[in-house]
């Protein structure tokens, strides 16, 4: 309960600092550390690719860490973030914890190699894009082409970043595919598991 005349209690817990207290996710991003848990949404994604693009102009060249636990995401959101991601001069390190699930693993292998870790007890899915049709038969028709375009991307991202050919790659993403963090380093989507 809350005195007259101040609003609710904040549930981000406040960090003291020199100068005046500062919220846990300002505090995490002033040291170049982007949490992300939740599925990725095209607000999230606004605020990760708004964070990389900040964090690289204020200090060109110095690493960002993103700690990802994600368990499903939309395809388009994540592949903004790699596209970004792609064009920064800063090394960026990921780390996986928790559920890292879908395409979100997509993102947890587009760290920098040698940078790209999960927790030990983390889990990590992989699986082909989910899509769903309604309407006539020729919006369901378009539909099917686009998801199958998505697939390709899908792929395609996951060759450049574990170095798997394509077809093994469909082959293990053809039905849900959970991986430990020792599994998902030697399908390449990982550097290391944190000990």
């Amino acid at each position: 309960m809350t005195a007259a005349g101040q609003g609710p209690p904040t549930l981000i817990p406040r960090v003291p600092m020199y100068d005046g207290d500062i919220d846990v996710m300002g505090y995490l991003k002033s040291n170049r550390i982007i949490f992300i848990g939740t599925p990725i949404t095209d607000k999230v994604c606004v605020q990760v690719v708004a964070d990389l693009l900040a964090m690289e102009a204020m200090s060109p060249g110095e690493e960002i860490k993103i700690y990802l636990n994600s368990p499903e995401s939309v395809p388009y959101y994540i592949v903004a973030i790699i596209d970004v991601i792609k064009q920064l001069n800063c090394p960026v390190s990921t780390v996986g914890f928790g559920m890292v699930g879908g395409v979100s693993a997509l993102l947890l292998a587009a760290g920098t190699k040698g940078r790209r870790f999960a927790m030990p007890s983390s889990r990590i899915l992989i699986h082909q894009p989910m899509g769903g049709a309604s309407g006539s038969a020729i919006e369901v028709n378009i539909q099917a082409k686009e998801l199958s375009r998505t697939m390709r991307v899908v792929c395609k991202l996951f060759n450049e970043f574990t170095g798997k050919e394509e077809d093994l790659i469909r082959e293990e993403i053809d039905r849900d595919n959970f991986m430990s963090p020792a599994q998902a380093v030697e399908f390449g989507i990982l550097d290391a598991v944190l000990e």
